[in-house]
């Protein structure tokens, strides 16, 4: 048996990109199989080289800019024609411009006869196989939170609706990263319940999780931060509430506590906050307080969790996310957002905030600022909720879909993983 496993995330995907590399780390745990990326990434997949053969959809000479800048192009066409073909009732041109555009990796999956295609992102050609097909639906906000325009606007829900109807018509199965991921996916598609497999995110392995204190220092020393500081890794989406952190340090200040907070992640040119987040700062005398890095690397990040108070998410989104899992692997205790999946996923391992009310977010950040004991506290509960979930549970999960599937669909145990 071969299996196929579909790769098209690059590194400003974010939690996309984290997950879609921890299922191959977890990979690397099953044997009795031979596994084949296709590489649809701008991402150059050296690393794993050893363990899997890999197809590049693209040049890899080609300039990695023009990669992701010609990527960025295909999806802004597509979302504003199928804008204007949904409201015309065309969508078969829709299917025939996917078919066309997926023919070079319809090819090679005939070409290297792989018997199970996993999807670690949404590619056309998964609705024109005849093999078992694995999908992912990582959320559905643009149902649950279609206010946000990142979700929703120019025809982004459009274009979601469509990919997601499409895949689940056209799946084997469908991994969600919870419970509350599951549920959204049987209310607003009706997909079998017995064909959902929970596959929750992984810590990254990339993180120094036994970097010391002292370590940290020497690293973050050029950025002159404070001694004391919230850390929020996140893109400036607006979902991201970053809005609302900004508002609850000004509401300390004026209450006589001085907060910091650092932040780092991309700005986003389409429905970015970085202006209105610095508007803010400015009206408000934020500007020493705060301090955002861009994109950084994972030593720093590594660094920016060991020494915070605390890691701050106040997210509109789910169902889960990467970052929680991040902090309790280095040992940073997590302020996060009280909304389904969020709570699922945090247990009683962090503080939850109402990501509505910057009120709450305030009296959370006073509750640990100056509160060392419940930091210890919080830190050896992540550390415990961290520990419940591993690399060989992830892969466990994997091969027991898939020795199923090919059971199912071959009628055999023979060539089963192990």
């Amino acid at each position: 048996m071969k299996i196929g496993i579909y790769f098209s995330s690059n590194k400003n995907n974010g939690g996309v990109y984290q997950y879609s590399l921890s299922f191959l780390d977890a990979l690397k745990e099953i044997k009795g199989q031979k596994f084949i990326i296709f590489n649809d990434s701008s991402e150059i997949l050296n690393e794993y080289a050893d363990d899997f053969n890999i197809e590049n959809l693209n040049n890899a000479n080609e300039n990695l800019n023009n990669k992701i800048h010609l990527k960025n192009l295909k999806k802004i066409i597509f979302r504003f024609g199928y804008r204007l073909i949904s409201r015309l009732h065309l969508n078969f041109i829709i299917n025939i411009f996917g078919f066309l555009t997926s023919m070079h990796l319809l090819f090679l999956i005939k070409k290297q006869k792989i018997n199970i295609m996993i999807f670690l992102g949404y590619n056309y050609a998964a609705n024109f196989l005849s093999i078992p097909v694995i999908n992912i639906i990582y959320d559905l906000q643009h149902r649950i939170n279609p206010q946000f325009p990142e979700v929703s606007k120019n025809g982004i829900n459009r274009m979601r609706e469509y990919f997601y109807r499409r895949m689940t018509k056209n799946s084997d199965r469908i991994l969600a990263d919870s419970e509350t991921g599951k549920r959204d996916i049987i209310r607003f598609y009706n997909f079998p319940a017995d064909k959902i497999v929970i596959l929750p995110f992984l810590a990254p392995k990339y993180l120094i999780a036994d970097i010391t204190t002292e370590e940290a220092i020497k690293i973050l020393a050029t950025y002159k931060l404070p001694e004391k500081f919230l850390f929020y890794p996140a893109q400036l989406w607006p979902h991201k509430n970053h809005l609302n952190i900004l508002k609850a340090i000004n509401k300390l200040k004026d209450s006589g506590l001085t907060v910091n907070a650092v932040f780092c992640g991309t700005k986003k040119d389409e429905f970015g906050v970085y202006k209105q987040m610095e508007k803010y700062i400015n009206e408000n005398n934020l500007c020493s307080q705060i301090f955002y890095l861009g994109y950084v690397d994972n030593k720093i990040i590594s660094a920016l969790y060991r020494l915070s108070v605390a890691m701050i998410m106040p997210t509109f989104f789910g169902p889960t996310n990467i970052p929680v899992l991040e902090a309790w692997k280095v040992g940073c205790p997590v302020i996060y957002s009280d909304i389904p999946g969020c709570r699922e996923q945090l247990c009683d391992a962090g503080l939850l905030i109402n990501p509505n009310c910057y009120k709450d977010i305030a009296t959370k950040i006073t509750l640990i600022w100056n509160n060392d004991p419940l930091r210890q506290e919080l830190i050896a509960k992540g550390k415990k909720q961290l520990g419940k979930w591993t690399y060989f549970d992830f892969a466990t999960k994997i091969k027991d879909m898939i020795n199923e599937l090919i059971s199912q669909t071959y009628g055999t145990k023979n060539n089963q993983l192990q």
